[in-house]
């Protein structure tokens, strides 16, 4: 079989285990009998090209070919920059002939390949796998923390598709399969196809360059990212109850793996404070890659300490089997499962979570001498085991095209005839599904522009409806819909082109029972061959336009979650195929619109149930020139607008003002409230089941703070939050300050803080900085991201 492995994260390239060195292992183990291809993700400049090129003749030597991701010659507007590396890679595979390609969950970069093959539209003879390593969501919510900013959440809803589309998906443990299903990344019907099946490690250790003989041990180390999900806290709350124990015996204290957070603030900081509090010295090794890692614990006298609170895989705890590293880990589900499959000897373990139990162990350990650690295991039958796995998998089949349907075509019309014409043209090849073509004449007063409708109207497929009224373009499209005779319609703008190609295989598949709307990326391009008809010259934007499009630049949908989509529009727009008896029963377009009508659209169909899918290939090519009518919008102030009717319809009552809260304040692209925006702040209002809690004191106490307590100003690269009666509000300290601000990293909702009632402001802090990109939850703010989280997560109400 010819294999691509699809990874951001491949052991050499990267300084860790975990993801990349399963992805390096199972390449390893497959290549024996197949044909092993990697396309690694990668920083295509400067020196990671460089490294690129060493490891990759690296794994050349062992006949693995790791391929680089093709960036060029494409543009991707989407705004996130995992969204873009996995449409990038759909590019890049879509008309690759691999039998299967696997990809790992974590970033999603499998989403739009999934999408694609659900579609019919590429791998139809391919095999697609996800392998589950623990996804965005999984780690955040380990970490005792809340998203960090709106490309997380993002990433969340990529990485959940990509569990939900593939054609299987692959755990290292029942507990990652159970903690998928808690999450909603697996599904109970789909359990067929599903496998579960301790990730490939590699059978050779790594080797000691110093060998000593161990008598006991003279350090205690934690091996791991140093995170809150990977339990450093209960580590170290393990190591104060041993402070003296440590000290007279004269045993090391360090800390082995890169930094990370630790209950949401930064670990450098943290440990820093932590050690001047509690006057003990900590090693703190954060710059060693897998080898360097466990050659340094081969060649020391140390006991490592494997305090996991949550774990899909436990490479940690094979690494450290493999190399004969003594250990103690905790006993959490997928550390058991790992030491029941391999029967390993000579371990320990203690209560996961529980320091006091970890702190007597570690003292009872530390006064023997080591017991080597070994697995029991045959290694070759492991191997074997994951060959014969993946021989099983064949492609789906492919289901019989159903009965071949006719659209409708529907074209409002702006007094711009080249572009119709071009248009027209562009669905000549498609005239086996067309019955028919809807021109709504919104504006014709060119001469050019009454001779081709003319001359259209003696075409036997156009149907011209010149009513003589300049109206919104969703007033419109409506009035074409209701003159429509197709099930099916296609609604394009008359400035933009259609891919006959794409359409064609669409509607030759079928799947168009399978969906109420489908959108598609655009693929733009620019106006330079055009002539204009009321104007000679280009402006400078027009030929920055020109100039861009020499490359293929793709303006691109992400998601059909409505929750994601309020704040801007990434779902899609009105080049589309929808359901005639669909758009009718959600109401339609919005005719008040100008701006926006696309969004609010698709967001009230999914809102009222209607199946929203994505097409990942362009359908309809949109044109770049001087007449386009969102080009001259202030979009920051039209999305707002469109906002607030989406709310309103909605019903999300307060939600709304939350919304302007955070889109005033804490997201990046708009640091500065429009005065229409201030308004609603001022009047909060709405029903308390719209808050974001479910006890209705707290609610009261929310409002109350907003209303009365607060004023809100900029400060740099910090929002800086002004108490007018400071000592009334319940805070919680997480992190050190020198100044009189407290600064904050809390990861808590509301009633938790509420209820804080211990914890008050001291005297002197009048103030509360706020860490712009630190995910808050402190009951008087909210970033961008952990607002829509929280409507994300407990679906209002509608």
């Amino acid at each position: 079989m010819k294999i691509c492995i699809v990874t951001t994260d491949l052991q050499g390239f990267i300084k860790n285990g975990g993801v990349g060195t399963s992805n390096s292992n199972l390449a390893y183990y497959l290549n024996g009998e197949h044909s092993v291809d990697i396309l690694f993700i990668h920083s295509p400049e400067g020196e990671k090209e460089v490294e690129f090129k060493i490891w990759q003749n690296i794994y050349k030597k062992q006949n693995i070919n790791v391929i680089s991701l093709n960036y060029h010659p494409f543009h991707i507007d989407s705004g996130y920059l995992y969204v873009t590396l996995s449409y990038l890679v759909y590019l890049n595979l879509k008309k690759s002939d691999y039998d299967q390609i696997i990809f790992p969950e974590m970033h999603g970069v499998g989403y739009y390949s999934f999408l694609a093959k659900n579609l019919l539209l590429s791998f139809k003879k391919t095999v697609l796998i996800t392998m589950y390593h623990g996804p965005t969501e999984w780690h955040v919510k380990f970490n005792n923390g809340l998203p960090t900013n709106y490309s997380e959440l993002m990433t969340y809803y990529i990485e959940k598709q990509s569990c939900l589309l593939c054609d299987q998906l692959f755990f290292a443990t029942e507990h990652a399969k159970q903690s998928a299903l808690d999450l909603g990344y697996f599904l109970p019907e789909k359990k067929n196809n599903s496998t579960v099946l301790l990730y490939p490690f590699e059978t050779a250790p790594v080797v000691s360059r110093n060998i000593k003989t161990k008598k006991k041990f003279s350090e205690v180390c934690f091996l791991g990212r140093i995170e809150t999900r990977k339990g450093i806290e209960v580590f170290l709350k393990s190591i104060i109850l041993i402070k003296d124990f440590l000290i007279k015996n004269e045993i090391d204290i360090t800390l082995l793996g890169v930094n990370g957070f630790i209950n949401s603030a930064e670990a450098e900081t943290y440990l820093d404070e932590w050690s001047k509090l509690h006057k003990l010295k900590i090693k703190r090794l954060n710059n060693y890659d897998k080898d360097q890692a466990f050659r340094y614990l081969k060649d020391s006298n140390a006991l490592v300490v494997l305090a996991s609170i949550d774990e899909t895989m436990g490479y940690t705890l094979i690494e450290c089997l493999i190399n004969s590293v003594p250990f103690i880990c905790s006993d959490i589900m997928a550390f058991t499962e790992v030491i029941n499959y391999l029967k390993p000897v000579n371990y320990s373990t203690f209560k996961s979570k529980d320091h006091f139990d970890l702190a007597r162990k570690l003292k009872k350990l530390l006064l023997i001498k080591p017991a080597i650690p070994a697995i029991t295991l045959k290694l070759s039958s492991h191997e074997k085991l994951w060959l014969k796995t993946l021989s099983a998998l064949t492609p789906h089949k492919t289901p019989a095209p159903g009965k071949k349907i006719q659209i409708s075509v529907c074209i409002p019309y702006s007094d711009r005839p080249e572009f119709l014409s071009q248009l027209l043209n562009s669905l000549h090849p498609l005239d086996g599904f067309i019955k028919e073509i809807l021109i709504y004449v919104n504006t014709s007063k060119t001469s050019d522009s009454k001779k081709l409708l003319v001359d259209l109207k003696k075409q036997k497929k156009i149907k011209i409806f010149d009513v003589k009224n300049n109206v919104s373009p969703g007033k419109a499209r409506n009035y074409l819909t209701h003159q429509a005779v197709s099930d099916l319609l296609l609604f394009v703008d008359d400035d933009n082109v259609v891919d006959f190609n794409v359409l064609e295989k669409i509607l030759n598949s079928g799947s168009y029972t399978n969906w109420d709307v489908l959108c598609s990326p655009l693929k733009k391009f620019n106006n330079a061959k055009i002539k204009f008809n009321k104007k000679k010259r280009t402006t400078p934007i027009e030929q920055f336009w020109s100039i861009e499009n020499a490359v293929e630049t793709h303006w691109l949908p992400i998601s059909g979650d409505f929750t994601l989509n309020i704040y801007e529009n990434r779902i899609g727009d009105c080049n589309f195929l929808i359901k005639k008896e669909s758009l009718i029963k959600s109401g339609g377009f919005n005719e008040t619109l100008f701006y926006g009508e696309d969004q609010e659209l698709l967001i009230r169909l999914i809102a009222k149930g209607f199946r929203y899918y994505l097409c990942p290939e362009s359908f309809v090519q949109y044109r770049l020139h001087q007449f386009n009518l969102t080009k001259s919008a202030n979009h920051e102030v039209e999305s707002g607008k469109v906002a607030k009717i989406i709310m309103d319809n909605l019903g999300m009552g307060s939600f709304y003002i939350l919304f302007q809260m955070f889109r005033a304040w804490t997201f990046e692209k708009n640091r500065n409230p429009h005065h229409w925006q201030m308004e609603h702040i001022k009047r909060v209002a709405g029903e308390k089941k719209y808050l974001p809690f479910a006890d209705k004191k707290a609610a009261v106490e929310f409002e109350s703070i907003i209303k009365n307590k607060l004023t809100f100003l900029e400060h740099h690269n910090f929002l800086e939050c002004e108490f007018t009666k400071p000592k009334e509000i319940p805070v919680i300290k997480s992190a050190y300050n020198e100044q009189l601000e407290l600064v904050l990293y809390a990861q808590n909702d509301i009633e938790f803080i509420l209820n804080e009632t211990s914890l008050k402001l001291e005297k002197g802090y009048s103030n509360i900085l706020v860490p712009f990109h630190t995910a808050i939850g402190i009951n008087f703010m909210s970033s961008s991201a952990e607002f829509i989280y929280i409507i994300h997560a407990s679906r209002m109400t509608i």
